[in-house]
Formats: C-alpha cells, sequence, structure tokens
C-alpha cells in the first residue's frame, strides 16, 4: 500500500480522517481508535456490497 492514500485521507479538512488526525494531535487514543473502527467498518461494509454485486451480475453471465 502506498503511503499517498494515507496521507490524502489524514490531511483532509472534513470527514473521518481529519477526526483521527486531530484526535490524535490531542493525545485521544480512544478518538483515534474510534476513527479507525469506523473506516474499518465502512471499508468493509462497501467491500460487502461489491462483492454482492460482483455475484450477482456474474450469476447471470455464467448460464450463457
Amino acid at each position: 500500500m502506498s503511503a499517498a492514500p494515507v496521507a490524502e485521507y489524514l490531511s483532509a479538512k472534513v470527514g473521518i480522517g481529519h477526526g483521527i488526525e486531530q484526535a490524535r494531535q490531542m493525545s485521544d487514543s480512544v478518538g483515534v481508535f474510534y476513527g479507525i473502527a469506523l473506516a474499518t467498518a465502512l471499508v468493509l461494509a462497501c467491500n460487502a456490497a461489491l462483492a454482492a454485486a460482483r455475484r450477482l451480475t456474474l450469476k447471470g453471465s455464467q448460464g450463457e
């Protein structure tokens, strides 16, 4: 994984990355953990949605 997406994520002015960076600057470990857990949950939800869409899409093309 490249450092560029992580840097872009943490240098944002709004959003989860901004909240994580603010919590880090204030030494709020609970806030940092919460932000990381929230970001992870969003990634897992998006991954599950894309996997379901792929299964539905490929299901129709397998009968040919």
